[in-house]
């Protein structure tokens, strides 16, 4: 297979996990990476993906997944909210700790943790997880993940109700903040309550994000 780029020498590792077999595998995966008892290429075959810390998350296993606060931290400061469509990156990870600020302190380690599932996730749009069909098969999905993470770090499912009206107000509050003005009105079909309030708001970038996340979370002790 050609290479489409230059680069430097291979370090050993990489010569590792060159491809060398049929073309419907991108890679081969060092056979010397073992997790509870099986080859990481055998692993990965049944539904793994990549996180940050260089392990490995199940989307569709998480029980058997090894869920670290950083790779949380991390892929949240890497999503965009609004499907993307913000005047600039505006993202999950500084919603969730808007959304931690604004709750009560017996409700912050929820706050702060509600779309921790969208480190493995996608958030879909609205209008498509509202079908019927697709949260009969998406639902079940995303619960078994918060049911992880919860577990995990000790949170509450259902999530207490002030993170609903927290998060109801801080998408009121973002679209005046990170969306241009709409020309339909159409944030009124979904969203009840009234609108949040930051008083020092400002779009961070995802280095602080991440920052901002990690140390809420030392604060509240969720390691």
């Amino acid at each position: 297979m050609k290479r489409l780029w230059k680069t430097d020498k291979l370090v050993e590792k990489d010569k590792a996990m060159m491809y060398n077999g049929p073309v419907e595998m991108p890679q081969k995966y060092p056979p010397s990476y073992d997790l509870h008892g099986t080859t990481m290429e055998e692993q990965f075959k049944a539904g793994g993906i990549q996180v940050f810390n260089g392990g490995a998350a199940w989307p569709l296993d998480m029980e058997k997944t090894d869920i670290q606060i950083e790779d949380i931290a991390h892929a949240l400061s890497m999503k965009v909210r609004f499907t993307g469509h913000c005047i600039e990156p505006y993202s999950v990870a500084q919603h969730s700790c808007h959304v931690c600020d604004l709750v009560p302190e017996e409700d912050k380690h929820e706050g702060l943790m509600h779309d921790a599932a969208e480190y493995v996730l996608p958030d879909l749009p609205s209008p498509v997880k509202g079908l019927p069909e697709v949260r009969a098969w998406f639902k079940p999905i995303e619960h078994q993940a918060e049911k992880a993470i919860a577990k995990r770090f000790n949170l509450r499912l259902p999530f207490p109700p002030s993170i609903k009206l927290a998060d109801n107000g801080m998408v009121l509050f973002e679209r005046s903040k990170i969306l241009k003005p709409a020309k339909f009105p159409w944030m009124a079909w979904t969203v009840p309550g009234d609108p949040a309030f930051i008083s020092d708001f400002e779009v961070w970038g995802w280095k602080r994000a991440k920052h901002e996340f990690l140390a809420r979370a030392a604060r509240l002790e969720i390691r």
